[in-house]
């Protein structure tokens, strides 16, 4: 009996295993990535017909499957990274507005002890810098990780308010903050700017209302301006 031969290769010769070569190459280009699925399907077919080229159909293979994965992986890196930074950005902005909380209790602490008057620029510094309103110490910038410094990131201007009455607001698609001025003052994201209204027959200076404003990133913006508005704490 003859010995049985191999089995024959087929006559159509190695087209489909150097298309999937073809296609392979193509697929690690971000511009015709998508080549990496039919690289692989003729790729494979090749191989099942046991065509010539064998090794250009398994290359072919191994390059489809790699620039699909890779190019797909860099698209959804693109997609996920400015997202991430977005939601990086939106946490930051409600750690600013906390802060801004905080320092609206402070306020009210402070005033429940002094007739409903709010500190004058000189009480400010004296007792917001103590322990007597933060005994844990001054609240952190989430921008910049350190404690909340007078004249760098924290501004207090008992005079600055223009009229008493203001209404309380929040989320505010103004383009200009209408009590602070559109920059924060000392130019440092995460600033908290606290305004006062003081009555021109209050004696000392006293102010009896306060606005709140944060800023974010962006400090040429108030800091929800990228985020669809714009944060105040008022009290009247």
């Amino acid at each position: 009996m003859p010995p049985t031969s191999a089995s024959p290769i087929s006559p159509k010769g190695k087209g489909l295993s150097v298309a999937s070569l073809v296609l392979g190459i193509l697929s690690v280009f971000p511009f015709s990535f998508l080549a990496g699925i039919p690289a692989i399907v003729t790729g494979t077919i090749a191989l099942a017909q046991k065509r010539l080229g064998r090794g250009m159909a398994i290359a072919g293979i191994v390059l489809g499957a790699f620039g699909t994965i890779a190019v797909t992986a860099g698209i959804l890196l693109a997609l996920i990274i400015p997202n991430f930074v977005r939601f990086q950005e939106r946490a930051r902005h409600s750690s600013v507005e906390d802060r801004m909380h905080t320092f609206q209790t402070a306020l009210e602490a402070y005033a429940a002890d002094d007739s409903g008057n709010y500190p004058t620029g000189d009480e400010f510094e004296l007792h917001f810098k103590g322990d007597r309103l933060f005994p844990n110490g001054m609240p952190v910038n989430p921008y910049t990780g350190e404690r909340y410094r007078s004249g760098k990131d924290l501004f207090y201007r008992p005079g600055a308010l223009p009229e008493s009455g203001l209404s309380a607001v929040t989320d505010r698609h103004d383009r200009d903050c209408p009590f602070a001025g559109l920059a924060a003052p000392g130019g440092m994201p995460g600033t908290i700017v606290i305004l006062g209204w003081t009555p021109l027959d209050l004696s000392g200076g006293r102010p009896s209302e306060y606005a709140i404003a944060g800023y974010g990133r962006d400090t040429d913006e108030p800091v929800a301006r990228h985020l669809g508005g714009t944060f105040y704490v008022l009290h009247n």
